[in-house]
């Protein structure tokens, strides 16, 4: 969700993010990677992340745990 202060200012940016997705699907060890805007991005990001939940990866057929990146980016006014 969009930190709501910061999309009254105007501000806009992007967050980076490595997580593992476990071998439930589930997300876990959030890092921040890189960022351009305040903060309350990350938290926004973060707190997004974390409720995501995906098939996980498959090795022999067996689920396993595998690392991933994701950029988040903050955009206002539907710009392209």
């Amino acid at each position: 969700m969009y930190p709501r202060l910061d999309a009254l200012a105007g501000r806009e940016g992007y967050v980076t993010l490595r997580f593992v997705v476990g071998e439930d699907g589930a997300v876990s060890s959030i890092e921040l990677q890189e960022q351009k805007g305040p903060s309350s991005f990350v938290e926004s990001a973060r707190d997004a992340v974390s409720g995501w939940r995906f098939s996980p990866a498959l090795k022999g057929g067996r689920a396993v745990a595998c690392s991933c990146v994701q950029r988040l980016t903050f955009r206002l006014g539907g710009k392209r």
